[in-house]
Parts: C-alpha cells; structure tokens; sequence
C-alpha cells in the first residue's frame, strides 16, 4: 500500500500537468474561446442553441440539395446563391472561422480575416457556429418575424426561399 501511494500521485500529477498543457495551447490557439467575465462570444445568447442549429441545418441542406456537399464549409456566397430572399447585409457581422464577414460602402460583403498569428486554413471563411446565429439573428429582425420555435424558423426559411 505503502508503495502505491508516489505511483498514485506521480499519474496524479502527470494527469495535472498535461491538462494544464492541454487548455493552455488550446486557449493561445482559440483565443475567442477563452473564458471571459461572464461575457459570451454568442450573439448575447439569444437564440437557444437547438433553434440555431435546426436554423443552420435548413439553409445548409437547401444548399446542398441544389448545389451538392461543400467540402470545405459553407459561405455567404452559397446561402446567397440559393435563397432568393436573402441579402448581402443579412452577413454583415456574421463570424467565420478565422474571421468575420462587413458590409462595405458600396453594398459589397467581404470576408475579413482575424489576425490571430496562427495558421490560415482552407475552411476560414466558412460561417462559425456564432455566425449562424447572427445571420439568424439578422434575418428575423430584418422578416419581423420572433423566433419561438422550430416553426417559425420554417416560415423564415420558406420566406427567404420565396422571395
């Protein structure tokens, strides 16, 4: 028993150390993620996470239907592509991965990219989580229509498939 105790701490303490390891690159290599006083990356979590995702599943799966599967992601440009009611300042503000998507002057989207120091990679435009929920976000505000449930996000849908 005697002998089991320093093997028990040494895991206990290699255990520690490499997930002190593990967070710390994580966070150095996501700062957006990085805990805050109580302050959300989200959009002020307003939308439940469930009405998001169903939210994001309709338009991707639109897409998909009529334009095939994106290997990399999906960007402003396809949504726009196959919703007819859709508008470009529907993606200002809206986050990518390794950016955020703004409405210039001239009416114009463009991606720019967070200088991170990291590594650019093939998927950064691809809307975020987050940025889902800002488009949501700005699609609802913009059709007047609240989101409650699952139902109205389908109105939404069907009016942005509509138009």
């Amino acid at each position: 028993m005697d002998r089991a105790k320093p093997i028990l701490y040494l895991i206990l303490l290699v255990v520690l150390v490499g997930g002190g390891y593990f967070l710390i690159t994580y966070y150095r290599s996501n700062p957006e993620d990085t805990p805050s006083s109580g302050v959300s990356s989200s959009v002020s979590d307003r939308y439940d996470t469930q009405f998001v995702e169903y939210f994001s599943r309709k338009l991707q799966t639109e897409v998909v239907k009529k334009n095939g599967q994106p290997i990399e992601g999906f960007t402003p440009d396809m949504f726009l592509s196959v919703f007819p009611g859709l508008r470009a300042s529907d993606f200002d503000g809206v986050e990518a991965f390794q950016g955020v998507y703004q409405l210039g002057d001239s009416g114009t989207l463009s991606f720019v990219r967070r200088s991170t120091g990291g590594p650019i990679h093939s998927a950064e435009a691809a809307i975020s989580p987050n940025g889902m929920e800002m488009l949501l976000s700005n699609v609802a505000s913009r059709n007047q229509i609240v989101v409650v449930n699952t139902g109205t996000i389908d109105t939404l849908i069907q009016t942005l498939l509509l138009r």
